[in-house]
């Protein structure tokens, strides 16, 4: 009786895993990508940031975030 408990408790927690990590396979990405990772999709020209934008964006930042940006991102 506990042998049969044991392998129901062991069939359920596969189960659920599996129904767990399944759920990674559904995602959609928003459109294709270039060699580089850069979206397709973007458009030319791209949005203008404006100055009070950037003050509000800088003043939640940690000092020097947007100053180093190069470092994550080469294109700057």
């Amino acid at each position: 009786m506990k042998t049969s408990n044991y392998l129901k408790a062991i069939i359920i927690t596969i189960w659920v895993l599996a129904k767990l990590t399944g759920y990674g396979q559904d995602y959609k990405f928003l459109g294709t990508y270039d060699k580089n990772g850069k979206p397709n999709y973007l458009e030319v020209p791209g949005d203008v940031v404006g100055a009070s934008t950037f003050n509000l964006v800088s003043k939640v930042l940690p000092e020097g975030y947007l100053r180093s940006g190069s470092a994550w991102n080469p294109i700057c």
